[in-house]
């Protein structure tokens, strides 16, 4: 990771607490899901679940933290505080490991299935070759689609130089955007058109129809990153591995 990628991350890292946001007390921002140097393609999604630091109610901790909350950092869970520099370390050393303590597998397993279909074996979160992004980077504890548009917009605006950051941190193959809000977001935030092609093939308990998006964003090197998306979020779409072969069929297929 160049020195100018991770200053950057650090300083998203440091950043306080805003209230206002709903932010999930105790929590960090999660820069990414994975070995970010080593991934050769990325998922994106809009941003992490309140589950990534939670047990119902309960911080995660010890063996059982999947990240590096503010709790492990011996942070009391009314300061809101920024970061220094050292702790911010320690949390994007949580972020890089995360596929080797305790994923949120009833999450990522599903997408992790996908990609490794989708690039016939090549690709998943758990041999570093793909790495997970969220347009917003902190937890919140209302899922996001009851978040108000009002700080909905606030986080994606917070996080958007992130998220460029990122892309352009790595020259990526192939980015998979999971869902229309992803879909909408990431086209907003990137000036980016995707090509829409419709399919008869449809999922879920409301039977909605798959459709896919394709396009490109070139990155400051110059480099071209493949986009791959569909309109369904995949993990309230799919319900076993037959359907994750539908789908992932479906979007080699158009």
């Amino acid at each position: 990771m160049n020195k100018t990628l991770k200053a950057g991350l650090i300083e998203r890292i440091k950043r306080e607490i805003d209230p206002s946001l709903l932010i999930v007390p105790q929590t960090t921002p999660v820069v990414f899901f994975g070995d970010y140097v080593k991934a050769n393609v990325c998922t994106v999604s809009i941003n992490p679940s309140f589950n990534e630091f939670l047990s119902g109610s309960t911080l995660l901790s010890g063996a059982s933290a999947r990240l590096c909350s503010r709790a492990e950092l011996g942070i009391d869970k009314e300061n809101h505080r920024k970061l220094t520099d050292d702790e911010a370390e320690k949390v994007l050393e949580g972020c890089i490991n995360y596929f080797k303590k305790n994923p949120y597998k009833k999450w990522f397993d599903p997408f992790d299935d996908l990609i490794k279909r989708l690039s016939n074996g090549k690709y998943s979160y758990y041999n570093d070759t793909c790495v997970h992004l969220d347009l917003a980077q902190w937890a919140t504890n209302k899922i996001w689609t009851y978040l108000s548009e009002g700080v909905q917009g606030k986080h994606l605006s917070n996080d958007k130089d992130t998220f460029k950051l990122l892309l352009d941190g790595n020259n990526f193959e192939t980015m998979f955007l999971n869902g229309s809000t992803v879909l909408k977001s990431v086209c907003a935030s990137l000036g980016v058109s995707l090509v829409e092609e419709k399919t008869s093939e449809r999922f879920g308990e409301k039977k909605m129809p798959l459709n896919v998006f394709h396009g490109e964003y070139v990155n400051e090197n110059s480099h071209k990153i493949k986009i791959v998306g569909w309109n369904l979020y995949l993990q309230y779409n799919v319900k076993d591995s037959a359907d994750i072969d539908r789908f992932s069929r479906t979007i080699k297929g158009v």
